[in-house]
């Protein structure tokens, strides 16, 4: 396994299937984990770090990564874990509904991504 130690990680989504699992194996191979949620995170693995943000928000990405950044100096990885999706016919989706799963697949990782590499 590849040696990780002292590299810092940001993962949203982590606390998803996939999530989990990822953020497993960064903290294994030594990697600092922040893991990021809406809601912060109520019960971590020691070792990892909870934040919570909107990350659709561009506001809360940008306070995202600045509380981060106070508190492990800097970002190596980012891993954009976070999305969703709603159940339904095409035909019966509105465009608000449609928007929603733009910002929450996209845009969230467009913000997080451009705001990392600031």
């Amino acid at each position: 396994m590849i040696s990780l130690n002292g590299k810092v990680v940001m993962i949203t989504g982590a606390m998803g299937g996939l999530g989990q699992t990822v953020t497993g194996a960064f903290s294994q191979a030594g990697a600092k984990v922040m893991v990021v949620g809406r809601e912060h995170p109520e019960k971590l693995p020691e070792g990892l770090l909870g934040l919570s943000a909107d990350v659709t928000d561009e506001a809360e990405v940008q306070r995202l990564m600045k509380e981060a950044v106070q508190k492990t100096t800097r970002l190596d990885c980012l891993i954009n874990l976070v999305g969703g999706f709603a159940m339904g016919r095409l035909a019966e989706t509105d465009a608000s509904l449609w928007s929603r799963m733009l910002s929450l697949n996209l845009t969230s990782a467009f913000l997080l991504s451009r705001e990392a590499t600031r």
